[in-house]
């Protein structure tokens, strides 16, 4: 079962147009630790359109904001600037810290999806506001594109009408939209 953050970009880029795969297995010949990399979400944009984002997606998703500690180049780049000291988490992002890494992951969905042009796009709650400025410069070099949990759900709150889905998520938009008012929060 996806975590329901995933679950929520998920149901978020279907609405957009996109077949989505979530929790996708892909072989990775060069990483010896993973032989099999497990991605998040795994979107193709079907429609004609433009989505405003990458018509082929290879998605992170983290349930908390993320901060420098986990992008090896830039928390090196940081720490000799600053001199603080804290834990790193390099493994937490590998596809970003070690370029042959992220290159056998987009050869391995080329070879399976016929597409050459996925991009990575990082799916979080937000962004450290100490390093905020440094961490969207560096991911935007990266060609990285960095969408918040606020932005999907203020999406899906303008989009969502008031008929019935089974869709659990956009059910709970749609009560929310209905009752919000009648709530004391």
């Amino acid at each position: 079962m996806a975590e329901a953050t995933e679950e929520l970009v998920k149901v978020f880029l279907e609405q957009k147009g996109y077949l989505v795969t979530t929790s996708k297995k892909v072989n990775v010949k060069t990483h010896k630790n993973s032989p099999r990399a497990e991605l998040d979400i795994v979107g193709v944009y079907t429609k004609e359109d433009d989505p405003h984002l990458p018509k082929r997606i290879v998605g992170e998703v983290k349930s908390f904001p993320i901060d420098q500690t986990g992008f090896e180049e830039l928390d090196k780049e940081l720490r000799s600037k600053r001199g603080y000291k804290s834990r790193t988490d390099y493994q937490r992002y590998k596809w970003i810290n070690n370029i042959e890494y992220s290159k056998q992951i987009l050869i391995a969905l080329q070879e399976e999806y016929g597409y050459d042009d996925f991009k990575f796009v990082l799916f979080c709650e937000g962004i450290n506001k100490t390093y905020e400025l440094e961490i969207k410069e560096f991911l935007k070099k990266k060609d990285i594109t960095v969408i918040t949990h606020g932005e999907i759900l203020k999406w899906l709150f303008e989009k969502q009408g008031n008929e019935y889905t089974n869709n659990n998520i956009l059910q709970l938009v749609r009560l929310i939209k209905k009752n919000a008012k009648k709530i004391d929060f």
